[in-house]
């Protein structure tokens, strides 16, 4: 059982960095995404629109926006892992790709938007994401 999760493990951190890889790669620096790992902004340079860790540091820096975090904070927590909230929370808060756990289907979505998937995950691209770079794809060989 041990090594299976450790396995498990081990694939995911590869589907994250496979993932921070195609957004390096294939994003507009600009871009921001809605996901609470802090590993795919900093592998890929990119933006995170917001993650549930935000609140203490705007509670701290900026005090007369906090209110406004601790209900993003709300929202995000009822979603949880469910992608189509997950998605509802990337799309109001201004995101321009939406990750989320490719063994949840989001029903919802278009197979249009769903511009790049592993084993773990799928990014999905919000009405704001930029033109297609033309490398949109399920990621090959890998995990």
């Amino acid at each position: 059982m041990r090594n299976t999760i450790k396995a498990r493990d081990a694939v995911e951190r590869a589907d994250l960095a496979a993932v921070a890889q195609w957004a390096g790669k294939s994003t507009e620096s600009t871009a921001a995404f809605r996901f609470d790992s802090e590993a795919v902004p900093i592998l890929a340079r990119r933006s995170l629109v917001f993650t549930w860790k935000d609140i203490d540091t705007v509670a701290s820096d900026r005090p007369d926006r906090a209110a406004v975090w601790a209900e993003r904070r709300r929202i995000l927590r009822q979603a949880g892992s469910n992608p189509a909230a997950l998605w509802e929370a990337g799309v109001r808060f201004g995101a321009d790709y939406v990750l989320v756990s490719a063994g949840k289907p989001l029903e919802r979505a278009p197979a249009a938007r769903v511009q790049y998937e592993n084993l773990t995950y799928v990014v999905l691209a919000t009405d704001r994401a930029r033109a297609d770079t033309g490398t949109v794809g399920k990621a090959t060989g890998a995990t």
